[in-house]
C-alpha cells in the first residue's frame, strides 16, 4: 500500500483512536474514531464499520459521555449483530437508567431476558434490573418492586459458583442494597464484605459508599469513624479512577453524615459537590436526589438555620451601641 493510499486508510485512524482512548483524551478519540468512520463509509467497509461504531460507542459509554453514547449506539447497532449488538442494548439500557428514563430501561433489559441463555449475561440483566429499581427508582422502594428484585438475584444462584468475578460482586452488592432497603442492616453488611474479594481495585467504591451508607443508617452505636474511613477510601479510589458517579455517591453520604450530625451549611455544600460530580457523569436521577435534598434542607431547617445564624452574628456586636438592636 502507498503512503497516500494509508494515510486515508480509515484501520489508521481506528488504531490512533484506540490509543487515545486509553490515553484519556476524549475529543481526539472523538475526532479520530469519527474520520474512521467516514472512510469507511466512503469505501463501503461494513468490517471497519461495524469495529468503528462500536468502539465509539463503548468508549463513550465508559466515560460517562450518556446523550452522546446512545446516539453512537443507535449508529453501531446499524452495523454490529449478534454478541456486539447484544452488549450495545444492554448498554443503552444502562444509559436510559442513568438518563432516568426508568421504564425504558427496564423494558430493554427484559427484552434482553429473552434472547439469551448465557448464565453470564442473564446474571448481569438481573443486576441491571436490580440497580434501576434499588438505585435509580424511588426511595423508598415499592414492595412489589423489592419482591421482584429479590425474585431475580435469587436466579442467579444456580450457576453462581461458574460466574466471572465481575458478575459475583454485583450479585452481592444487588443483594445488600436489597436488604439495606428491607432494614435487614446486618445481612446487607455481611454481602458487601463478601462482595470485597471478588472486586478490582476501580470496583471497591462501589462496595465503600454501601458500606458507610448502610453503617449510617444504624440507630444504635457510633458508627462515625467507619463512616469516615469507607468515605476516605471511596473518594481516594473514584478520583483516581475519574469515576464521578463514586465521587458523587462518596459526598451524597459525607452530606447525610453532616446532615445528621447538624451540621446544615456544611451539607449543604457537601450535596452540591455530589450534584456536580453526578451532573458531570450525565447520571439525572442521583443529581436530581441531590437538588432535592438541598431544597428539603433549605425549607426544612430554614428557620434554625437563621436563628443560628442571628446569633452568631449578634456576637460579633457584643460590647457596641447596635448588639441591643439586633
Amino acid at each position: 500500500m502507498n503512503e497516500p493510499a494509508l494515510a486515508l486508510s480509515p484501520a489508521k485512524y481506528y488504531d490512533e483512536a484506540k490509543k487515545m482512548l486509553e490515553e484519556k483524551d476524549i475529543l481526539g478519540f472523538m475526532s479520530k474514531i469519527g474520520t474512521a468512520i467516514e472512510l469507511a463509509l466512503v469505501g463501503n467497509d461494513e468490517e471497519m464499520l461495524a469495529e468503528a461504531t462500536y468502539l465509539q460507542a463503548e468508549g463513550l459509554f465508559f466515560n460517562n459521555h450518556h446523550k452522546k453514547a446512545l446516539e453512537c449506539i443507535n449508529l453501531a447497532l446499524q452495523y454490529n449483530s449478534f454478541q456486539k449488538a447484544f452488549i450495545l442494548k444492554n448498554r443503552k439500557g444502562m444509559i436510559k437508567g442513568y438518563l432516568g428514563q426508568l421504564d425504558e430501561a427496564i423494558d430493554i433489559f427484559k427484552g434482553l431476558l429473552l434472547v439469551t441463555s448465557n448464565p453470564s449475561e442473564l446474571a448481569a440483566l438481573y443486576t441491571n434490573i436490580a440497580w434501576v429499581n434499588l438505585s435509580l427508582g424511588k426511595n423508598p422502594v415499592a414492595p412489589e418492586k423489592l419482591k421482584e428484585v429479590k425474585d431475580y438475584l435469587d436466579l442467579t444462584q444456580a450457576g453462581f459458583e461458574d460466574l466471572p468475578n465481575a458478575r459475583k460482586w454485583r450479585i452481592y452488592n444487588s443483594y445488600s442494597v436489597y436488604y439495606y432497603y428491607q432494614d435487614e442492616l446486618d445481612q446487607a453488611i455481611d454481602m458487601l464484605k463478601a462482595a470485597m474479594p471478588f472486586c478490582e481495585e476501580k470496583d471497591l467504591p462501589y462496595i465503600y459508599n454501601n458500606l458507610a451508607e448502610t453503617y449510617l443508617k444504624y440507630e444504635d452505636g457510633d458508627h462515625s469513624a467507619l463512616i469516615d474511613e469507607y468515605t476516605q477510601k471511596s473518594e481516594i479510589i473514584g478520583t483516581k479512577y475519574n469515576d464521578n458517579v463514586n465521587v458523587g455517591r462518596t459526598f451524597y453520604v459525607k452530606a447525610m453524615a453532616e446532615l445528621k450530625d447538624e451540621q446544615l451549611f456544611k451539607a449543604l455544600d457537601t450535596f452540591y459537590m455530589a450534584f456536580e460530580h453526578f451532573r458531570r457523569a450525565e447520571a439525572y436521577p442521583l443529581a436530581f436526589e441531590c437538588l432535592a435534598k438541598i431544597n428539603n434542607v433549605m425549607n426544612e431547617y430554614k428557620i434554625d438555620c437563621l436563628r443560628a445564624l442571628n446569633r452568631s452574628v449578634k456576637t460579633e456586636f457584643n460590647g457596641t451601641s447596635y448588639y441591643e438592636k439586633l
